[in-house]
């Protein structure tokens, strides 16, 4: 830690440099000092973690920093909100408020004797509590003055009822930012559980301050979307002093953890400990289940292995390893059991004829041992770095590099196909059996000592020195992401009651998703790529624009569709009016076409002078937009006379939308920006952040938040002022289109890769998901959790009593 983060009114410099000298010295030697790079401030560190298991005192303070953490952060996260903004004194939004100023309170009553919020911390509290005060005074002032006059008293209060509403309602929205913040930051230091609690709790409070719109609406609906789909870690199991391994039982329902305090214990999957093992004279390295789960073979610092019932009581000890033995596994058939050691080997023991197999060949202690489903394939990993594969006969069959530090733990998947290692680099590595690596789990701040996958296959747990067993599921949790076209996507569009989706590909095809359904609709017609689809507004027809220079309409009860011809050159952008009885195209031969269905000709506008890539309908249909090769907007009315010609991009336009209202435009341009307009032509922002072209730009239905799509492989977000709100990763290629959903919970993008990604922004489906993901967790953290508890409804023991009395 920066020395110079602890200073504030309790502690000096001078003091914490004085404190620290002495913990430091060559008489106690408990912390280290040093200086970072180009910087003047020290660096304080503990000097072996040994210090913070063994030291009762500092495992104290350590535990009742923890509890005070979860508040400390939020304060200091608001507080530094307060000080971008200015450190405004008369702002009470900003200010704290309420139940936050009563935390706050309660916090220094608690906690404020260890002196562990920074300055900034401390200045914002103490400017709240006289903010409180001043607000306090002033209302008993005003209600004095009153006190006599009945109706005008009543005007009065009703006046101060809309001011503390008001104000109330500003300091939700700033605890929504500071939890988003927060788990924003958590996310950026890979603590993605931490960083979905704080998420989820920001998403809770915004439903039901529902008039919170606009920029901190959309950040926090994004920051819990990214959270949930980022997490693998479900649950976390606390009670030993030191958890060195764990194991699944067959069925999966009950887990086992290994602890340096020399104990085994059983625990069910919602966390509860059932049962404690004790036998072992050194700390427990290793168990494993057998396969019919009745029995637990522990692994010991006192050279044996040891087999249990899971009444506890032990069946037999095995001896002969001339070190510790790190790591233990049964075979399938339970009557082989591996052991790893630090005495560099690997041995079988066969329980019916007591014969010892012993493998050799790596150059230091081995850690961990597992065999494969069927017996024949053995894994080590080792004080080395590296994982070994051997066949049953002892012969070395492969060796697996890529980890920093020393490997702990080495597990197979049930189906043996997928090997996972856990390493003193803090992080999991699951490989297929040619070593190829498929992840990297990050997520525990010190070594990770084991590994185990679930009977399943779709749960991983781990356990680590950061005193913490994760559970990590395996199953994706991805976005939706379409998949069946066999070239680049160009365009995709929603059908206006959001359950269907029309994609355009280089493939030829045009394809109709249901949501609920797995396979799409394909239409085929189109004799060269198509570039642009569209539903019309009662979401019957689909039009299809293609570089085989037609525009073709689907109706979604007939087979065939109708072909529109008459341009020359292929078809880029098609667009629908919103009573369906016009339609829009616009074309390389550089001209839009207006279609009116009860007419055969067009109306064909012809004042751009290149290749016409995008064309967009207003909401009242008498206003239609075209971006164009030519590096301009045009707009035109209805009769396609006397354009208004929209200049400023400095390379071409690929994209043009309208907001909703019909007042501001969008365009996207090869230049790497978005600009938008008024009406009138004039630039009212340029929107700078993607790396590549922008290639189409599109708005949410409320018309506040703005989406482009770029070369450069992601999906930007933005409000209406410009700036950038998110950005959003998950293509492996240039992303071509992207549209909202009509209800603006659902955004997609259709990508050269192939695929076309639906991005969930419905908020009460994220609450409802992440709420599911951390049950088990909320389950036995009645106190600790009750915010979470509360939102994702989830009652407790007394809440239940009572429930139970009222229904008697």
């Amino acid at each position: 830690i920066h020395l110079g983060e602890l200073v504030n009114s309790h502690h000096s410099l001078e003091l914490l440099n004085g404190v620290s000298e002495t913990l430091a010295s060559s008489d106690n030697r408990l912390i280290t000092r040093s200086h970072q790079e180009n910087s003047q401030d020290v660096v304080l560190d503990v000097v072996h973690e040994a210090l913070i298991r063994h030291w009762a005192r500092l495992v104290e303070w350590k535990q009742t920093y923890t509890e005070a953490m979860v508040i400390e952060r939020k304060l200091e996260a608001a507080a530094q909100e307060w000080q971008e903004k200015g450190k405004k004194l008369d702002d009470a939004g900003l200010l704290l408020q309420g139940g936050r100023l009563v935390e706050a309170q309660e916090y220094l009553n608690e906690y404020g004797k260890l002196g562990m919020l920074n300055g900034l911390a401390e200045e914002y509290i103490e400017v709240s509590r006289q903010k409180h005060k001043q607000m306090t005074r002033n209302r008993r002032l005003v209600a004095g003055a009153f006190i006599g006059v009945l109706v005008l008293g009543t005007v009065v209060s009703t006046a101060f009822g809309l001011h503390s509403r008001k104000q109330g309602r500003k300091a939700q929205e700033s605890e929504i930012k500071a939890l988003n913040q927060l788990s924003q930051n958590l996310l950026i230091s890979n603590q993605p559980f931490d960083a979905l609690k704080e998420g989820l709790k920001a998403g809770g409070i915004l439903q039901k301050a529902n008039w919170v719109q606009g920029e901190t609406r959309i950040q926090a609906i994004a920051s819990l979307r990214q959270s949930f789909y980022g997490v693998k870690e479900f649950n976390s199991l606390d009670g030993h002093s030191d958890i060195t391994s764990l194991a699944f039982s067959y069925d999966g329902q009950t887990i086992a953890s290994a602890s340096g305090d020399n104990t085994v214990k059983l625990w069910n999957r919602q966390g509860k400990n059932l049962k404690t093992f004790s036998g072992h004279r050194a700390p427990v390295f290793s168990l494993a289940f057998s396969y019919d789960g009745q029995t637990i073979a522990s692994a010991s610092g006192d050279n044996t292995v040891k087999l249990w019932n899971r009444q506890g009581k032990q069946l037999i000890t095995l001896k002969g390893h001339s070190g510790s033995v790190f790591s233990v596994a049964f075979s399938p058939d339970g009557q082989t059991i591996a052991s790893a050691s630090g005495d560099n080997t690997v041995k079988l023991w066969n329980l019916e004829d007591k014969q010892v197999i012993t493998l050799t060949g790596h150059t230091a202690a081995v850690q961990s041992v597992a065999l494969s489903r069927d017996g024949m394939t053995i894994a080590s990993a080792s004080f080395d770095n590296t994982v070994k594969l051997w066949n049953r006969q002892g012969k070395h069959l492969k060796t697996f590099s890529g980890h920093t530090a020393a490997v702990k733990s080495v597990a197979f998947s049930r189906d043996g196909m997928t090997i996972a290692s856990a390493s003193d680099d803090n992080t999991v590595k699951l490989r297929n059996l040619e070593g190829k690596e498929l992840h990297t789990l990050t997520g525990h701040t010190r070594p990770v000592f084991s590994v185990a996958f679930s009977p399943d296959g779709k749960a991983i747990a781990t356990a680590s020195s950061d005193k913490t067993v994760k559970l990590w599921n395996l199953e994706q949790k991805e976005p939706l992401t379409p998949t069946g076209h066999s070239k680049s996507v160009n365009s995709v569009a929603f059908s206006q009651d959001g359950q269907r989706i029309a994609s355009g590909s280089d493939d030829k095809t045009v394809k109709l998703w249901n949501l609920e359904q797995k396979e799409p609709l394909t239409l085929t017609g189109h004799t060269a790529a198509v570039n642009s689809v569209a539903f019309s507004y009662d979401g019957m027809t689909i039009a299809s624009g293609s570089d085989d220079n037609t525009v073709k309409l689907w109706n979604l009860k007939d087979k065939e569709p109708l072909t529109l011809t008459g341009h020359s050159k292929s078809v880029n952008s098609v667009a629908f009016s919103q009573d369906g009885q016009r339609i829009a195209s616009g074309s390389d031969d550089k001209t839009v076409k207006l279609w009116n269905l009860e007419q055969k000709e067009p109306l064909t506008l012809t004042e751009h002078t290149a290749a016409v890539n995008s064309v967009a309908f207003s909401q009242d249909g008498m206003t239609i937009a075209s971006a164009s090769f030519d590096n301009t907007v045009k707009l035109w009315n209805r009769e396609g006379k006397e354009p208004r010609t929209l200049t400023g991009h400095s390379g071409p336009v690929n994209s043009v939308a309208l907001s909703r209202d019909g007042m501001t435009i969008a365009s996207a341009s090869f230049d790497s920006t978005v600009k938008l307009w008024n009406l009138e032509g004039k630039e009212l922002h340029t929107l700078t952040g993607h790396s590549g072209p922008v290639t189409s730009v599109a708005f949410s239905p409320d018309g506040q938040t703005i989406a482009s799509a770029s070369f450069d492989n992601t999906v930007k977000l933005w409000n209406r002022e410009g700036k950038q709100l998110i950005t959003l990763t998950g293509h492996s290629k240039s992303v071509k289109s992207v549209v909202f959903s009509y209800d603006g919970k659902t955004l997609a993008s259709a990508s050269s890769d192939k695929t076309v990604i639906l991005w969930n922004f419905d908020l009460d489906d994220l609450v409802a998901k992440s709420c599911n993901w951390l049950h088990d967790y909320l389950v036995t953290r009645e106190e600790e959790e009750k915010e979470l508890r509360e939102i994702c409804g989830i009652k407790g023991r007394r809440e239940q009593r009572a429930g139970s009395r009222e229904q008697g």
